[in-house]
């Protein structure tokens, strides 16, 4: 084995382990949605704790791997894929650390009353967050030994966020003829939203370069 396919096989081990971190993250999260309308303020904060910990380890194993590409050079192959998918795992850890805080400020100090269909659709695009962040990591495991299974995956991904988008959509309309809430609580549950359902377009990215680079390869 050379060199290079040394070094684009460590690149590749390490986005992945960056994946089952943001696994771990976003299983979290959905654990915080959990606890949204219950009296268990530091049950919250604890699990927000871990979520922003995570955050922190996905940012800094982001930079050890970028720079870790760097030195290599710019003769390694999709070197740019490399660093955008990088940098898209990178802004979705830090999205749902953002949508964790958001949650964690709209109970301080108050009890929520939200409707079981804006519960009901929050939790949906969570949960495909999720299930996206599962295929990514399938995607990445096989990328080396399987191919045709690692763009498969990458294809599930695509209609993922096809889902979440239709999701997103029906939980806009729900969450602003909602009676309940507040216009600050609308705001903060739409950022919370709107940094999911990013998270999703950036997954759907991250598919579109694994795919490239299993094509050209």
């Amino acid at each position: 084995m050379s060199n290079r396919s040394i070094a684009i096989m460590t690149i590749l081990e390490n986005i992945e382990k960056i994946s089952l971190d943001l696994i771990d993250e976003s299983r979290i999260f959905h654990s915080l949605l959990d606890l949204i309308e219950e009296k268990k303020d530091e049950e919250l904060n604890q699990l927000y704790q871990k979520i922003n910990g995570l955050k922190n380890a996905i940012e800094d194993s982001k930079y050890k791997v970028e720079e870790y590409i760097y030195k290599i050079g710019e003769g390694i192959l999709f070197r740019e894929l490399y660093i955008n998918t990088l940098n898209n795992l990178e802004k979705i850890a830090q999205n749902i650390d953002a949508a964790g805080y958001r949650i964690i400020a709209l109970k301080i100090n108050k009890e929520l009353e939200i409707s079981d269909e804006i519960k009901t659709n929050l939790k949906e695009i969570s949960e495909k967050l999720i299930f996206a962040l599962d295929k990514l990591n399938e995607s990445l495991r096989n990328i080396v030994t399987n191919i045709e299974l690692s763009n498969k995956k990458s294809i599930e991904i695509i209609k993922i966020e096809e889902d979440v988008d239709l999701a997103y959509r029906e939980f806009e309309m729900k969450l602003f003829s909602s009676k309940n809430l507040s216009l600050l609580e609308v705001m903060l549950l739409k950022d919370v939203v709107d940094r999911l359902e990013d998270s999703v377009d950036l997954l759907k990215e991250i598919a579109n370069n694994i795919l490239y680079i299993n094509l050209v390869r």
